[in-house]
C-alpha cells in the first residue's frame, strides 16, 4: 500500500526569553497524518467540504479559492478561541475524517 504523508510543523526553533515577549513561541513541534493514496482525493473533498461548511464567511471575504484558503492550527485552538464551539466542533469532525 502506498501512503501519502502530510507533516507540517509549528512554533520556533530559536531561543526565548522570560517572561516570553509577544510572539515568542517556547515550543516547536512537528505532527503528521499519514493517509492511504488510493482514498485521497475522498480525503481531500470531504476536507474542502468541512472547511467550506465551518468557514465559507472568511473564505469568501478572502482573495483566495477555497482550495488554497487555509485555517490555522494557532486560530483555532489558541487561548482567545478556547470558548470557540466552531472551531471545536471543526476540529471534531476533521479528526473524525482521519480516523475513517
Amino acid at each position: 500500500m502506498t501512503w501519502a504523508l502530510y507533516l507540517d510543523e509549528s512554533g520556533s526553533v530559536e531561543p526565548h526569553s522570560l517572561p516570553l515577549e509577544n510572539g515568542q513561541t517556547p515550543v516547536f513541534t512537528i505532527a503528521g497524518v499519514a493517509l492511504p493514496l488510493d482514498r485521497w482525493r475522498e480525503y481531500d473533498r470531504d476536507f474542502l467540504y468541512l472547511k467550506r461548511e465551518f468557514f465559507s464567511k472568511e473564505i469568501d471575504a478572502s482573495s483566495k479559492s477555497d482550495t488554497r484558503w487555509e485555517i490555522k492550527g494557532s486560530d483555532l485552538i489558541a487561548p482567545r478561541n478556547n470558548k470557540s464551539t466552531r472551531n471545536r466542533a471543526f476540529l471534531i469532525r476533521v479528526f473524525e475524517l482521519i480516523k475513517k
